[in-house]
């Protein structure tokens, strides 16, 4: 069943992972490319964020718990035969190619059954319990979050040429040359759209890299899907809206 599930989205990444790395092929000084992949698992899986620290080259993003499904093949029975709906766990990560082919590998020694290296046994875990495996896009940076809809309510009857303040959140990453180069990337994709970025903000200690700019109201949806997208962990959000969060709830944007 996992080998029939998974078989389809594998190769995809596969294949993007090849692409990205003829892109830039001719060019010794870019960073390897790599994905912001979302693998949804049913159920929680506690030991999943360690092992991936003993897999160089992939890097764990968030956690997030989602709402109960209806009881499906993972579903647990209970002593009646029942089943029971459960709740999802979805992990983000950040890998490259090397990272990627390892985990190809981790996934052919699960298709064989063999026993997992010590530190990885959890990804044994992972992918039998796996629903779904997809890069990070706009269905979770704007569907999800609702953030599209916060533009089109309270932008409609802006001019288009007006330039909005906004807040975007990055992915913090650790690496100080990925920071750099998505910070590059979003700005080179604001400036494309007639917007400029105004402060980044870091704060490692509570894990956040946020940046407060401006953008054309004709643009926005533009920078908002954007190439950036793999890593931007939340979409450009005006500025407006967030001040009102912060100072009733207080929570971050």
């Amino acid at each position: 069943m996992q080998s029939q599930r998974l078989a389809a989205p594998l190769r995809r990444l596969t294949d993007a992972f090849e692409a990205g790395r003829l892109a830039v092929a001719d060019d010794p000084a870019a960073l390897e490319p790599e994905q912001v992949l979302v693998l949804e698992i049913a159920g929680e899986l506690g030991e999943f964020v360690s092992a991936v620290q003993n897999v160089s080259g992939l890097e764990f993003l968030a956690e997030e718990l989602e709402d109960k499904v209806a009881a499906d093949e993972f579903a647990a029975v209970d002593r009646d035969g029942r089943r029971h709906p459960y709740e999802r766990q979805l992990f983000l990560v950040a890998t490259d190619y090397t990272a990627w082919q390892q985990l190809l590998g981790l996934w052919r020694r699960f298709q064989r059954d063999e026993q997992f290296p010590t530190g990885l046994t959890a990804f044994r875990h992972l992918f039998s319990r796996l629903r779904e495996l997809r890069v990070w896009d706009d269905r979770d940076r704007l569907e999800r979050t609702g953030v599209l809809r916060v533009w089109q309510q309270e932008l409609a009857q802006a001019p288009a040429d007006e330039l909005v303040a906004f807040e975007a959140e990055l992915w913090l990453r650790r690496n100080e040359q990925r920071r750099r180069a998505a910070l590059a990337q979003l700005e080179a994709d604001l400036r494309a759209a007639g917007g400029e970025i105004a402060q980044s903000v870091l704060h490692e200690e509570i894990g956040y890299h946020g940046v407060l700019g401006r953008a054309a109201v004709a643009g926005r949806g533009g920078a908002a899907r954007g190439p950036v997208v793999r890593h931007r962990r939340r979409a450009l959000l005006p500025r407006r809206r967030a001040n009102r969060r912060s100072s009733g709830s207080g929570s971050r944007t």
